[in-house]
């Protein structure tokens, strides 16, 4: 069905095509009236998804996901100390007797903590022998203290277990810890999260999700505070029952393409379903364009597709506009064939998931001609799909309706552009 507005309200013609698809799609019938708007590609903020947690759950994974968790984390012996990969955010960790440093080929980042106790007697932390079991290893620093950290695909867990309260001279002094923060990012406080950046002002790491919890599970306040180059964990325990678990995290910043190059324009459009990001990158490979898939595992983002158009040519703007409904992906490739422009509807598949590939239906105009730039924006919702062609007539633009149906092969598709009046 397209839709256009003209001087005798909304003009619709009819074709039929039979695609190629990956899944049947359920029947739904004859295509119900629909108005004649469209929602653009939603726009998603910045994806922060340790603090999407129970702010009491964190503790219970560290100790819940250890068997769970890949070898490819695992810490192991290095010439200065220990040292630990994390290829879901491609960064290095090294572990020495004064702290982890972070790190990848670009950028380096450190913190030792230095200190321990209330606000009116903060003592230097004793020195620690390290222990490394798998992804986790410990600092044990005395009998009172002990700091570890745990390398996952979310991120690499820190956390500071203390066994006995510190004294205090003055009722209701909370707990401080503090740490000595070192390297080539700087430090940003921005509320709960420490940003860190780079020379170009750019976010490469969060230090976020805070949570302090007592031994009977009962939720601390706890906040972070930064002077400087010393970041401060401050802790209200007035209530607590020790032993209690301080657990933030380091994460990478951002959703990034793993094959990213300049001018990929990855991220100019975005949609999100349920726990499945779709992001477009129509300057990707000479502008032929591509489109990646995140799903959320656990409570961390990871690429699990590349999409790609089977029939693409360089300068077809391949991702150019994005929308995802469920397990369905639409990718609009606006310059295809001269700027006539097309349209691509993905299925996930039934079994593995996921996965990068290039199978998918191709939508056009039954009337297209050049410069219409059909797939200029794309939506879906169920099996309904619409795609724009803003350039039609002149710039008059249209509006095309198509409704999913299967047909009696499974690996065909049924798209129906149907006359209505």
């Amino acid at each position: 069905m397209k839709l256009q507005t003209t001087s005798r309200g909304i003009f619709l013609s009819v074709s039929l095509c039979l695609l190629l698809a990956q899944l049947l799609l359920p029947v739904t019938g004859a295509i119900s009236p629909l108005h004649a708007t469209w929602t653009p590609p939603l726009y998603a903020p910045p994806l922060h998804p340790i603090e999407a947690l129970p702010q009491n759950l964190t503790p219970t994974l560290a100790h819940t996901l250890l068997d769970k968790i890949p070898s490819t984390y695992d810490i192991t012996k290095a010439h200065t100390g220990l040292s630990a990969s994390n290829p879901a955010h491609n960064i290095n960790v090294t572990f020495t007797d004064t702290g982890p440093t972070i790190s990848n080929n670009t950028w380096h980042w450190s913190m030792t903590l230095t200190r321990c106790g209330r606000s009116q007697s903060l003592i230097k932390t004793p020195p620690s022998t390290m222990t490394a079991t798998g992804p986790r290893i410990e600092y044990t620093r005395g009998a009172s203290l002990t700091e570890w950290y745990l390398n996952t695909s979310w991120g690499l867990e820190q956390g500071f277990t203390l066994h006995t309260p510190p004294t205090s001279s003055s009722p209701g002094d909370s707990l401080i810890l503090e740490m000595t923060l070192s390297g080539t990012l700087t430090p940003r406080l921005q509320d709960t999260t420490l940003l860190l950046c780079d020379a170009t002002g750019e976010t490469i790491l969060r230090y976020t999700g805070l949570t302090a919890v007592d031994a009977t599970g009962n939720t601390l306040p706890a906040r972070l505070a930064l002077q400087g180059e010393t970041l401060r964990i401050i802790v209200d325990d007035t209530a607590a029952t020790y032993p209690i678990t301080i657990d933030p995290w380091v994460q990478k910043a951002k959703l990034t393409a793993g094959d990213g190059a300049a001018s990929d324009h990855f991220g100019y459009p975005v949609s999100i379903s349920g726990d499945t990001v779709v992001v477009g990158a129509a300057g990707d490979d000479s502008d032929k364009g591509s489109a990646y898939v995140f799903e959320k595992t656990g409570n961390n983002w990871i690429k699990t597709a590349k999409l790609t158009a089977s029939d693409g040519a360089a300068g077809d703007y391949f991702g150019y506009s994005v929308s995802i409904s469920g397990d369905t992906v639409v990718v609009g490739a606006v310059a295809d064939n001269t700027y006539q422009g097309s349209a691509y509807v993905f299925e996930k598949p039934l079994f593995g998931g996921w996965q990068d590939t290039s199978t998918a239906a191709k939508l056009t105009a039954s009337d297209g001609a050049a410069d219409d730039k059909f797939g200029r924006s794309v939506a879906i919702k169920g099996n309904t799909v619409v795609v724009g062609a803003d350039g039609d007539d002149s710039y008059q633009g249209s509006a095309y309706i198509f409704k999913l149906t299967p047909s009696l092969a499974p690996i065909y598709m049924l798209l129906l552009e149907d006359d209505v009046g």
